[in-house]
This record gives structure tokens, C-alpha cells and sequence, in this order.
């Protein structure tokens, strides 16, 4: 297999990646482009980047790393759903039937956003509840079942 670093691509279609030298066709493609699908041609509201938890740094001495609770390079918020993701993403290519593979968010489909300025407002305000439900379960350990149905709407469901 071949990786083409440095690529532009301007599309991807089912099975195929369009880019400035040509099309590039393959059994199985997938978009790994996070915050830049917006800018694929059709794509600007199908993807809301919202936070990223991403760091860079010189290289650190290991009683730095130690000191700052960073475990193998990688602070632990996200590594355990990456690690989720990307053995479920293997199986699902590999078409592999696993617990993972019948997880509920496994072919999910996520719904447009909307057009700014409604994009902007329905984040901030859907954040704002999610942290105050957050902050309710925490004091009184019930579930905030308002937030769990705001949730649904958000993605669609």
C-alpha cells in the first residue's frame, strides 16, 4: 500500500479519493480528515469541530513526563477512545463481526449542521446545558435525562 503524503485532496466518493494529480481508487477509503472535511468540496456542514486536546513539544526528559502524568507520549483524555476506534475501524474494514463492531455508534449517521450564525449558537448553548447536566449528575448522582434527550436531537437520533 501506498501513502501519498503532502496530497491535496478536493473530493472522496465512495471508494475513491479525487485529488489535484488524479483519482485514486481503493476497496476501501477512509476519511480521516477531522476539521479539514470542511473544507471538501459539499462537506462544510458535515463535520463540527468543536475542541481539539492535541499538544506538541520538544522532545521531554522522561522525569518531565513523569512529572505532568503523560503516559507514552500521549495524555490519557482520548486514548482509550482512540484506541476503541481504531480497532473497531479495523475490524469494520476487515469485515470482522466482534462486539466492537455492534457497538450502537458503529454506522451511525450524524445529521448536517446548521448554517451559521445557528451553528455557533446551537453549540454554545447545547455545551452550556451538557456541562450544567454534567455538573447536576456529579452533586446528585441521577441521571440528567433532559441532557441524554438533548443529546439525540444534537446528533439526529
Amino acid at each position: 500500500m501506498a501513502v501519498y503524503e503532502g496530497t491535496t485532496v478536493t473530493g472522496i466518493a465512495p471508494r475513491r479519493v479525487h485529488a489535484e494529480g488524479g483519482t485514486v481508487s481503493a476497496d476501501v477509503v477512509v476519511r480521516a480528515t477531522e476539521a479539514y472535511t470542511r473544507d471538501l468540496p459539499g462537506q462544510r456542514r458535515t463535520l463540527l469541530p468543536v475542541y481539539s486536546l492535541m499538544i506538541a513539544t520538544e522532545p521531554l526528559p522522561a522525569e518531565v513526563i513523569a512529572g505532568i502524568g503523560v503516559f507514552g507520549g500521549y495524555v490519557v483524555t482520548g486514548v482509550a477512545c482512540a484506541n476503541l476506534a481504531g480497532r473497531t475501524m479495523a475490524e469494520l474494514i476487515l469485515e470482522t463481526d466482534t462486539e466492537r463492531t455492534a457497538l450502537p455508534w458503529v454506522g451511525a449517521m450524524a445529521r448536517t449542521w446548521e448554517p451559521e450564525p445557528l451553528r455557533w449558537l446551537g453549540v454554545r448553548s447545547s455545551r452550556r446545558i451538557l456541562r450544567a447536566a454534567d455538573d447536576r449528575e456529579f452533586r446528585t448522582d441521577r441521571e440528567a435525562r433532559a441532557a441524554y434527550r438533548l443529546s439525540r436531537v444534537l446528533r439526529g437520533a
